[in-house]
């Protein structure tokens, strides 16, 4: 996952909290295992809606999202329109059209409408509003100020924010990169293929490192580096499997690793020489996922068809733990020693248990 023609209503919430261990006896590394604490449906009976608060949880289900309290007792949910899109504390709700965008601050209870008609991606402290013809973007603070605004000559393919640097892959095999205000910091062009759209871009945390997939025929992970202003590239390496749509790519929290998603999972890239990779393979789609830090476990959440898969691998690339679910997967967070993930419209979170403590 803040006056509008959306009214933000605080409705009656569900909530149904079940005591029962679902990671029991699994092993995440000596005498670590993880333990279910609650499981909220959505769909039960109701109880009085409360007002998020700061460190609350905020999730995405099939047909509701929201805010809930770590420990679960209290939570404020929304039905979805057709999508929902959250940036920091706010939240933009919307239609697939794109018109009459507000922005929503809950616990505040402010809403900023957005005089712009396009598809919101709410990252970090930004909306990057995409334009339905998709050849430019507006970028917004989560106040509804509209800070800058770019329009190219060839469609926008793929998009990234890291907090202080704005990454957009185009169709025609460039790579824009801007700061926060819209000032040009370096265009990356993009050879080698018999075409070569930018598929895929990320920017790491730390600003010094991108990532991109691009081109057909054959197509590329690359891996480019500051050097002084610009970026140049350190690495290029083949796809077996070409992709013809948005591919996900991101780094781990300390900017030492990146995933990059492949047509059978994902490949993980150590950033620094020899660039050592390893691959992970998944039964079905890739829905969402939370790559942490190096030596921590990484958790990938996938769908195949009506059943769903959590799933928690060693950096090594070994899988240690598999969790099996009735319905299609839609969202997972983690938080300190905590991951919260949903599927239909259950929401559950699981802790990591120490033995001792």
């Amino acid at each position: 996952m803040a006056t509008g023609r959306y009214s933000f209503l605080r409705v009656a919430i569900p909530i149904v909290l079940i005591a029962y261990v679902l990671f029991s006896g699994i092993a995440v590394s000596n005498g670590i295992s993880y333990i279910q604490e609650w499981s909220i449906d959505m769909t039960a009976d109701t109880v009085e809606a409360f007002t998020p608060e700061p460190g609350w949880i905020p999730f995405v289900l099939k047909d509701y999202f929201g805010y809930i309290q770590p420990d679960g007792e209290e939570l404020y949910k929304v039905a979805v329109q057709d999508d929902v899109s959250f940036a920091q504390k706010t939240y933009i709700n919307f239609e697939k059209l794109g018109n009459n965008l507000v922005i929503h601050d809950a616990m505040h209870k402010y809403l900023y409408p957005i005089d712009y008609v396009g598809y919101p991606i709410g990252m970090d402290d930004l909306y990057l509003i995409l334009m339905p013809d998709m050849t430019g973007f507006a970028a917004f603070a989560t106040s509804g100020e509209i800070l800058f605004e770019r329009s190219f000559t060839s469609l926008i393919s793929s998009i990234d924010y890291n907090g202080e640097i704005i990454s957009v892959g185009l169709l025609k095999g460039e790579n824009c990169l801007f700061d926060r205000e819209g000032r040009n910091i370096d265009v990356i062009e993009i050879t080698g293929s018999r075409i070569n759209p930018v598929y895929g871009t990320s920017v790491s945390p730390d600003g010094n490192t991108v990532v991109m997939v691009h081109g057909l025929d054959p197509q590329f992970t690359s891996l480019y580096q500051k050097q002084g202003t610009s970026y140049i590239r350190l690495k290029r390496f083949i796809r077996e499997n070409e992709m013809r749509s948005q591919v996900l790519i991101d780094f781990s929290d300390d900017s030492q690793l990146c995933m990059v998603e492949t047509s059978e999972g994902v490949c993980l890239y150590d950033m620094s020489e020899p660039f050592d990779s390893r691959t992970i393979d998944f039964s079905g789609e890739l829905i969402d996922f939370e790559l942490p830090s190096r030596g921590e476990p990484l958790y990938f959440l996938c769908s195949d068809g009506s059943r769903s898969f959590l799933e928690l691998y060693r950096q090594d690339g070994r899988l240690f733990s598999r969790e099996e679910m009735d319905g299609r997967a839609t969202w997972l967070f983690r938080k300190e020693k905590a991951v919260y993930f949903g599927f239909e419209n259950t929401l559950v979170k699981a802790s990591m248990e120490i033995p001792g403590r």
